[in-house]
Parts: C-alpha cells; structure tokens; sequence
C-alpha cells in the first residue's frame, strides 16, 4: 500500500523488495518489456504501446524489479523508461547499466515523466516516440 501525502511525498506500509505491478490489460509479446518507476507513467506506457509495462512504483526499486524480470525473460529486449529528473534519470541509468545486453533506456521529451508527456502531447505522439526510440537502438546495435 502506497500513501501520498498533502505535500505529496510518497511513502509504502511496507518494504516492498522485488515487488512490482503490471500495469498491462490483457495478452502482450514478451519481447519487449518496459519497466517504469510509478504506475501513471507505466499505465500510460501500456496503454498507448500496448507493450508488457511494468511499474517499479519506485526509483530506488527500478534496479532490483528489472534484474528481477531479467531473470525471468532472459531473452526479452528490456526497455528503462525514465524520468525527466537528476535523481530519477540517475536510478534509471544504474538499471540499465546493471541490465547489460538486450535493454536501452528511453527518456520522455515533454515533461517530467511519460504520464506527463502523455497530457502534454498526446497518445499518438507518445506512442510514435517510445516504439520510434526502441525502433532506432534495435537498428543501430
């Protein structure tokens, strides 16, 4: 259970270790796998891709659910998709780096998160840059 205060700092009953949600409807393709830190971002995520998304529901837990789903779904391409922040983006690049092959990490170009540039831009151009942005690295590597 997640508490958000008036302030909105947020806070777990718990500690929640490897614990995650997935905030996908339905059946999704296993090969690519995006994992975010809260549930907006990965809803959004999952919503507009329709790609397997995943919430964290934290920074500080991004490492340890991705090496969790990396264990897994070995095979499946794992993307990190950021926050926009110094401390978020940092949490996000130590997942990836911790990932090592078969992942990328993507940032929003609106806004602090990929909920926020849902709101800003739209679904059809948040959807055209989180598959174009997996689209390139898939290329390129």
């Amino acid at each position: 259970m997640q508490f958000i205060r008036e302030d909105g700092n947020k806070s777990f009953q718990l500690p929640f270790g490897e614990l995650f949600h997935v905030a996908s409807c339905g059946q999704c393709d296993l090969d690519t796998i995006v994992i975010a830190e809260g549930y907006a971002t990965a809803r959004s995520i999952a919503e507009t891709t329709g790609l397997f998304t995943i919430a964290a529901m934290s920074a500080c837990n991004m490492k340890v659910v991705a090496l969790k789903i990396r264990g897994l779904f070995p095979y499946s391409d794992i993307i990190v998709a950021a926050d926009n922040d110094s401390a978020r983006r940092r949490a996000a690049e130590e997942t990836f780096q911790a990932l090592g092959c078969n992942g990328q990490i993507i940032y929003p170009t609106h806004g602090n998160d990929f909920n926020d540039m849902l709101v800003k831009v739209g679904s059809n151009s948040l959807k055209f840059h989180i598959l174009s942005s997996i689209k390139k690295e898939a290329v390129y590597d």
